[in-house]
């Protein structure tokens, strides 16, 4: 890439914006370094460039990509990181066509590809992916729905929230401090002969 924060967008959408396969491969071996490296989700991969080929296209005919959306694209020259927040739309064959959308954040780590013209390009070392919310979770027919509802994940959070800050409350009763003073305090008679 000779410049990585324009040209990560057509990255994205060659190996998530509905490709072939054909073309997920070609954006790989263009884009990634021979020993790249995969932190994902599912699955970890440390043996380069066709074993990142062989996943993308695992994932693609799982979650049958239908489109992407880059919404963010934060680039450091002086360490050659960058941060790629996206939104990609898929029809898992497991969801029963509903469409499932996944927000991930990317965090690739770029190095540098001297040219035989004596130019240097970039290509992706490293790349570790981050998800928002847990996609084989989103992808369920059941629960997928309620997982993804943020009507509903509020409200869990706040029973959650709740429940935890009542225990809380309930427990400091049994401290030591609370207990010679509370109602309990039979307890620093005992120990008073």
């Amino acid at each position: 890439m000779e410049d990585p924060k324009t040209e990560i967008v057509d990255v994205v959408r060659g190996l998530v914006g509905r490709p072939s396969f054909k073309q997920q491969a070609e954006v790989v071996r263009h884009f990634y370094a021979p020993d790249a490296r995969l932190h994902h989700y599912l699955v970890d991969v440390y043996t380069g460039v066709e074993d990142i080929i062989a996943v993308y296209q695992w994932f693609h005919a799982c979650f049958n990509y239908e489109a992407v959306a880059v919404q963010k694209v934060l680039y450091d020259r002086t360490t050659d990181h960058m941060a790629v927040k996206v939104l990609v739309f898929s029809r898992p064959w497991i969801s029963l066509g509903r469409e499932v959308s996944m927000e991930i954040l990317i965090h690739i780590h770029l190095e540098d590809w001297p040219q035989p013209n004596g130019k240097v390009l970039k290509r992706i070392k490293l790349q570790r992916d981050f998800f928002e919310r847990d996609p084989i979770i989103q992808i369920l027919p059941i629960i997928g729905p309620i997982y993804s509802s943020e009507k509903i994940r509020f409200m869990l959070g706040r029973l959650e929230a709740a429940t935890f800050e009542s225990l809380r409350y309930f427990v400091t009763f049994f401290l030591p401090s609370h207990i010679k003073h509370g109602l309990l305090g039979l307890w620093t008679h005992s120990h008073v002969n």
